[in-house]
């Protein structure tokens, strides 16, 4: 009995390290642009990214961040790597904290999700959270 239980986790521990084996590295290098908006806000965010595959699954690079209502620009440098989903995140030019997690569809270039914005210490604000969407430009 404690053998088949014992075997059962063995072979377990085998399929998931076989499933995480089947992440496919994917090259980030390039200009990506996209949106993000919060869902009880009607303002849109203007993303442009550029990034660069270091060593796969690991990228870095470059956020710019153009609000569209007060037209506010600010840059993040993003550190990221590619596991099951995407996750992207960097310190910004104005003291704040940009994340970024999402998925990836490889076929179409494209990486959507959730994000969220750490605003500056110094404003006592709370965490902005909402979605994006990146699509790689050719």
């Amino acid at each position: 009995m404690v053998r088949r239980a014992v075997i059962a986790v063995l072979a377990g521990s085998f399929v998931a390290v076989a499933a995480y084996a089947i992440i496919v590295p994917y090259d980030f290098t390039g200009h990506w642009t996209g949106t993000a908006h919060r869902p009880e806000k009607p303002d849109v965010a203007m993303l442009a990214a550029d990034l660069t595959t270091t060593t796969p699954p690991m990228f870095t690079g470059t956020v710019t961040v153009v609000l569209t209502d007060n037209l506010e620009t600010f840059h993040c440098a993003m550190d990221g790597v590619q596991r099951r989903r995407v996750v992207m995140t960097g310190p910004c030019d104005n003291t704040a904290h940009f994340a970024l997690r999402g998925s990836l569809d490889s076929t179409s270039g494209t990486i959507a999700g959730r994000f969220v914005y750490k605003p500056p210490p110094s404003m006592h604000k709370p965490p902005r959270h909402g979605s994006f969407t990146l699509t790689k430009q050719s």
